[in-house]
């Protein structure tokens, strides 16, 4: 009989203490594994990280605890248990097997389908869809084989029914599970990488393996003994001393909570993520058009002067996560972007241009109106899409009014999409690219292609602007790449190479046709990109200076081809364009004219750059930069924390100042409330 010598009613002391002394347990594992991904790169100890996160895990298994007594108790329940263990083990190996087997299927076919299933791509759009149907489908499509491979082979069947023994059952269904959940673990992980990062899935191994320990201790509920319950007494009570002990956390270990990409950074960011942050100066300009400057009415569009049919035609474009110090042009140690370095010798280079943020939509936010994000209180819409209220005036709108013919070549289906107000001002947006990069995993050369075309066609001024997908992760290196390796450094930097040489088709054209228009072509990216540098990765969660960090360049008739070594914000591009135009410059934004700097050599005047990280609804995280000459300020503000670096001694921030400093962090505070105060940007928004 199934039931001879299966489990017995518990008693429910047992059952409470098998359950929290389970949980606290695998709360104990996990953080003794956690504390080595918390402590990697981010300058604190791993006593300090394993504090952190047994004090973490700790929290979890408790929360988790109810659910380990209620499936204990339907396991132990009288009537309803019976029906439960039955289930569970009369076909327990089958069940086993078909999991063993689904694991060695789903990776097999995982090392197959990734990267070269493209009818994915064409029937879901979205990159993170297209990823996520491949993490469901193909472990589902490998289960399916593994059933009917058990079904169809007879000696696989005789030797699963010889396993079908209660001694075995629970062991198997156990092993059955386990597997599964590495399984479809794996699929997430290698075919829905981006849906692993951007969901922050890694805390949920913590949430998994403390909710099944706390499932087993009420499974084995009735083998527990009062020695047992005295040892569950002394773990939770060690436990919840060292809660104590890490109640009072150092700086570096606040600041790694935010930057390490470790499940104990994670669980704390959703305990302490709230609700969409409002922004004093955003709900301020609610319903006009932003201005930096409150005392100043924004500008509207047609009262910034007129080009004429001769005017120069101005080209922007983004490339979307180049970072700085992976170029050649930053000295890099392989030569990624030749051709960039080539043509900046004949251009105005920024080494030290920083983004307003670190994310695409924020910045692209910030280039479009010439504010910073958190001033802009934009609409929902799709989780990455470019929203921009109605009332917003753009670049695009602006330089329309002035005579521009205006033209945007889209990349990006899911951000930048004419139905969000985003693309508002430009005359026509084409969204050909996205089939390109949905067809062939690419799309530079269909842009740059188009940019040619419109250049070659059209007879007026023209303000275009496009953005180069390609360094994006999954990192796109397009057709015949450069082999540099198989990681995705690799890979990214091979995806540079191609940008590059795309780039330089663009340059050439630009370059041959000044004698019959003059041309000014602006590169710069949204963002860089992390590979693991203060334990964090791909972008938009920090603002140290490898995600915020990239080039800056400015090719054109008249500018005088110098590098600068002052930091600058890539921002100014906005006011930098219309003066560049012959245009008044829009009234109250938080942008400056390089033009009069690139066309003389000479430095621009120094002024502080400000780049914040802000949570908004597609993102949780916050993080503000504050650079004035060679030092820069780092706030968390909801971690409490701050940090100070020396760029010119320590330029992989990896030194923080801030306590053998003090008086000049209270010095970069003072500059940095000024900053605050004088565009009313209110510093309790900021954490302050």
């Amino acid at each position: 009989m199934v039931e001879k010598g299966g489990p017995q009613k518990a008693a429910p002391l047992k059952m409470v203490s098998a359950v929290i002394g389970w949980s606290l347990t695998a709360a104990l594992l996990w953080s003794l594994h956690d504390a080595s991904a918390l402590a990697e790169g981010v300058g604190v100890t791993y006593g300090e990280a394993w504090k952190a996160s047994v004090a973490t895990g700790s929290l979890v298994a408790l929360a988790l605890a109810p659910g380990g007594l209620f499936v204990g108790w339907l396991w132990h329940h009288k009537s309803i248990g019976v029906r439960l263990r039955r289930l569970a083990i009369d076909r327990a190996a089958h069940v086993a097997a078909f999991g063993t087997a689904a694991v060695g299927a789903t990776i097999a076919l995982s090392a197959l389908t990734f990267g070269s299933l493209s009818v994915f791509r064409r029937l879901f759009g979205s990159e993170l869809v297209h990823q996520l149907a491949l993490s469901l489908v193909v472990p589902t499509g490998a289960l399916l084989l593994a059933m009917l491979a058990t079904a169809a082979i007879s000696p696989l069947r005789t030797l699963f029914d010889k396993l079908e023994t209660p001694s075995h059952s629970l062991a198997l269904a156990a092993a059955a599970n386990a597997l599964a959940i590495i399984g479809w673990g794996f699929a997430l992980t290698r075919l829905g990488f981006e849906i692993w990062q951007n969901l922050a899935l890694s805390a949920m191994v913590a949430l998994v393996f403390i909710g099944a320990a706390a499932i087993l201790g009420g499974l084995f509920a009735h083998a527990l003994r009062p020695r047992r319950i005295a040892m569950v007494g002394a773990l939770f009570a060690l436990t919840w001393s060292a809660v104590y002990l890490a109640g009072d956390t150092t700086q570096s270990l606040r600041l790694a909570l935010v930057y390490g990409d470790s499940g104990t950074g994670h669980i704390q960011g959703w305990l302490n993520a709230g609700s969409d942050h409002s922004f004093a100066t955003a709900e301020r300009n609610r319903g006009q058009s932003a201005v930096c400057f409150p005392h100043l009415e924004p500008s509207r569009p047609g009262t910034l002067g007129r080009v004429g049919d001769d005017g120069p035609d101005i080209i922007w474009l983004t490339i979307d996560a180049l970072r700085w110090d992976r170029t050649t042009m930053g000295g890099y140690e392989r030569d990624t972007t030749p051709n960039l370095a080539a043509y900046a010798k004949r251009a105005a280079l920024f080494e030290w241009a920083y983004t307003p943020a670190t994310s695409t939509r924020q910045t692209m936010r910030a280039l479009f109106t010439g504010t910073h994000p958190s001033m802009i209180d934009p609409p929902r819409g799709p989780m990455w899409a470019l929203t921009l209220p109605d009332e917003q005036h753009t670049v695009a709108e602006y330089l329309g009014s002035a005579g521009y013919h205006t033209a945007a070549f889209s990349s990006e289906e899911n951000i930048f999409s004419s139905d969000h107000g985003g693309m508002r001002g430009f005359d026509f947006v084409d969204e050909t690219p996205v089939d390109d990069k949905l067809a062939k995993d690419h799309s530079a050369p269909r842009s740059i292609d188009l940019i040619i075309e419109q250049l070659d066609t059209y007879e007026g001024p023209q303000f275009l602007w496009s953005h180069l997908i390609e360094p994006h992760q999954p990192y796109r290196p397009g057709p015949d790449p450069i082999d540099f390796g198989p990681d995705d450094e690799d890979r990214y930097d091979a995806a540079l190479h191609f940008t590059d040489r795309e780039v330089a088709r663009l340059l050439e054209f630009v370059e041959q046709r000044q004698h019959e228009r003059p041309t000014y072509l602006i590169i710069t990216s949204d963002h860089g990109h992390a590979f693991g540098e203060h334990g964090t990765y791909h972008h938009g969660r920090t603002v140290f200076d490898v995600e915020s960090r990239v080039p800056l360049i400015i090719w054109g008739p008249d500018i005088e081809p110098a590098r600068y070594t002052s930091p600058v914000a890539v921002l100014d591009i906005f006011a930098t364009t219309f003066e560049l135009a012959g245009l008044d410059i829009p009234v109250g934004t938080c942008s400056h004219s390089l033009a009069a700097a690139i066309r003389s050599g000479a430095h621009p005047p120094p002024r502080p750059v400000y780049l914040e990280q802000v949570p908004d609804y597609s993102r949780t995280h916050f993080s503000l930069g504050f650079i004035d000459g060679r030092h820069k300020l780092l706030i968390e503000p909801r971690a409490e924390a701050v940090a100070l670096y020396d760029l010119v001694e320590d330029p992989t921030e990896t030194r923080d100042l801030s306590s053998d400093r003090p008086e000049l962090l209270e010095d970069m505070m003072s500059r940095l409330h000024r900053y605050w105060t004088e565009r009313s940007m209110d510093p309790a928004d900021y954490g302050f």
